[in-house]
């Protein structure tokens, strides 16, 4: 069976019975999971969702996997001067630290962190040093 191509088909094959399974970010399926057209089997990430705190982690049905599946990241251009980058990232902090803006996370089923760019400099080495094992091991090749 085909795998669907973008959101609205794989809701759509997911809610017919053509596709049994489907993985997705939860801020994509969560109104259909809280409107009980679709059933959540777990999360990814180290604890429950706040949104959905009855559907276990992977790590709690036995999947070793307790990160993130899905992140965004603000960036800017390289040599962007630091006090611009510290500003950004103040009023950002700022801004998440909202309760407006918590309350949207958990509507959307995200988890909204911050921190300084250094914590995003040193999860982008780990995660590229993560996937490009996972690319060696499977003898994946860039074209």
């Amino acid at each position: 069976m085909p795998y669907p191509t973008g959101y609205s088909q794989a809701v759509t094959d997911l809610m017919t019975g053509r596709i049994s399974l489907w993985f997705t970010t939860l801020g994509g399926a969560l109104g259909n999971v809280q409107g009980n057209k679709v059933r959540a089997l777990a999360v990814s990430g180290p604890t429950r969702a706040e949104s959905l705190p009855d559907v276990p982690t992977l790590k709690e049905q036995g999947v070793a996997m307790d990160e993130e599946s899905t992140w965004f990241a603000f960036f800017v251009p390289k040599g962007t001067p630091k006090e611009i980058v510290a500003k950004v990232n103040r009023d950002v902090e700022r801004i998440l630290a909202t309760p407006d803006m918590k309350a949207r996370g958990v509507t959307l089923g995200y988890r909204f962190v911050g921190g300084p760019p250094e914590k995003l400099t040193a999860f982008l080495k780990a995660e590229i040093a993560k996937w490009a094992e996972v690319a060696k091991n499977a003898d994946l090749v860039a074209r």
